[in-house]
């Protein structure tokens, strides 16, 4: 289905949202970024109707356990949390 995500229209509903997913779950990265980026594309992608924040939030703890890093980490949310990951989205 489509969604809406305050002022963030993510891609429209459909096959293709499974095939994006699963690139980006098949493909994280461990590298500086890693963590973040991968938060950002999945947050982008917003491929459920409901729980995007909490699975997200659970990727974001997934990856940094991979990367080696405290998973709890969590520092990025706070107020400037929406800024950032929207200033991601449009480089």
């Amino acid at each position: 289905m489509d969604v809406r995500v305050g002022s963030h229209f993510p891609p429209r509903g459909g096959p293709n949202i499974v095939v994006q997913l699963e690139r980006i779950l098949g493909t994280p990265t461990i590298s500086p970024n890693g963590a973040w980026s991968t938060h950002v594309e999945y947050e982008t992608l917003h491929p459920f109707m409901d729980g995007n924040g909490r699975s997200g939030r659970a990727l974001w703890a997934w990856m940094r356990l991979r990367e080696d890093r405290d998973p709890f980490a969590l520092g990025f949310l706070h107020s400037a949390y929406y800024e950032a990951l929207d200033g991601s989205r449009h480089g």
